[in-house]
């Protein structure tokens, strides 16, 4: 699936476009809750690697778990997205990929009728799932350049104009990244084992036309990597059709000497599939932002609830008459989204506010949650916290929608779908 951040562009995915009036946020805000744990235990930190999108007038930092727009020194407390760049009008606390679905109950193992799920950002702290598979690399970074990977080669015909083929980078900057939940060390209180998805990301960033300085895009693709048959990723790209393989071959090796287990060695479908962005913004003091979406437009937006903030840089160049020195929006934009069976897109499903509290709409906590939340089924009598618009989620396209400014963060899911063994969207 494709999707985006301050991110557009997609085959079938969800495509979020950072497209933004704007200004940002002062250093400090959106944390984990108080008493949670800021990083995941046990993450390999010599493997954690990160990257840096600079190159026009938004920074944003990426790293190899998943997340985007996130402190590149990996602080639990800063965050990870400014605008303009070399301000401290930080946005952007941290940002990143939710996805949530089932496994058929014909799947003819343990694992059938599952609900399976990936925090890639988890805004509690103590749910992150992401595992890197390769380091992230930089197309402006000189060292990467000349060791650009195979899979980075641009060649994907449904997204990318012909004229790029075969190209390492499109843009003035282009970042790029594999990651996975598949590790079942990454297995917690938040689901009793991994989804089985590995993600590939490209960043892309320009200067230009005018407004593409104040924008930033990513690319995401979905693999089913649930299968050890090498045969069943014979329909992706000959040149990464290898690759993908080994990485469902190493999934079912860990997975299986890890639970007991017999997965098939064609693998399981994921189904009734939705895939999020969710961003955790902090425009200014974030205990006073609002965030809510214009829906025909498929965009989550977040601001600063009295477009003030005093200790703030304002360069002339951006803010001079007639614009004010204050804050701006920042939002995602899906530019394009998954399709069903039809070809169709399906659009935004579901948009809602989450709170940094235990009232309100709090985090979810679980995969089984995570679901409910996607999905647009949030209820009660699951345990539920109820949405605004509560037995009309679907129908309206939102949950929740906090009438109070306050820290609030926002995802913006899409689906359902269906993710078969070795397929790609």
């Amino acid at each position: 699936m494709r999707s985006t951040w301050f991110n557009r562009a997609g085959r079938t995915a969800l495509a979020g476009a950072l497209l933004v009036a704007f200004a940002g946020v002062g250093p400090a805000s959106a944390k984990p809750a108080p008493g949670r744990p800021t990083k995941r235990s046990g993450l390999n930190l010599f493997a954690l690697t990160f990257g840096v999108m600079n190159v026009n007038r938004v920074f944003c930092g990426i790293n190899n778990i998943g997340e985007v727009c996130v402190d590149p020194t990996n602080s639990p407390v800063v965050g990870g997205g400014f605008w303009p760049k070399g301000t401290p009008d930080q946005y952007v606390f941290n940002s990143g990929l939710q996805l949530a679905g089932t496994i058929p109950g014909n799947a003819g193992f343990a694992w059938q009728n599952d609900t399976v799920g990936a925090f890639f950002m988890d805004p509690r702290g103590d749910q992150t799932e992401g595992d890197p598979i390769t380091l992230v690399y930089n197309s402006l970074d000189p060292g990467d350049a000349a060791a650009w990977p195979n899979g980075a080669v641009v060649r994907d015909t449904a997204i990318y104009n012909s004229v790029l083929l075969g190209r390492n980078s499109i843009s003035q900057e282009d970042l790029w990244v594999r990651t996975w939940d598949g590790n079942p060390a990454f297995t917690g209180s938040a689901r009793t084992h991994p989804m089985g998805i590995l993600v590939e990301e490209r960043g892309l960033a320009w200067n230009f036309p005018t407004g593409n300085e104040d924008i930033i895009y990513f690319v995401y693709n979905f693999y089913n990597v649930t299968a050890s048959t090498p045969s069943v990723y014979a329909n992706l790209d000959p040149a990464i059709s290898g690759e993908i393989a080994a990485v469902g071959a190493d999934f079912q090796a860990r997975n299986e000497a890890a639970y007991g287990i017999n997965i098939p060695d064609g693998g399981y479908s994921i189904t009734n599939m939705f895939a999020a962005f969710f961003a955790d913004m902090d425009v200014g003091d974030a205990s006073f932002n609002y965030a809510t979406a214009v829906i025909p437009f498929a965009m989550g937006v977040a601001y600063k609830s009295d477009f003030l903030e005093p200790a703030w840089s304002f360069p002339a160049d951006i803010f001079g008459a007639p614009f004010a020195p204050s804050p701006g929006f920042i939002g995602v934009k899906y530019l394009r989204s998954p399709t069903n069976a039809l070809g169709q897109q399906i659009g935004l499903t579901i948009f809602s506010n989450t709170l940094n509290s235990g009232s309100g709409y709090p985090d979810p906590v679980g995969v089984k949650q995570l679901y409910r939340y996607l999905s647009g089924g949030s209820s009660p009598a699951a345990g539920d916290n109820p949405c605004t618009f509560q037995g009309q989620q679907l129908l309206l396209h939102f949950c929740y929608v906090a009438q109070n400014a306050v820290d609030t963060r926002f995802f913006q899911s899409s689906g359902p779908l269906t993710l078969n063994p070795g397929e790609v969207k």
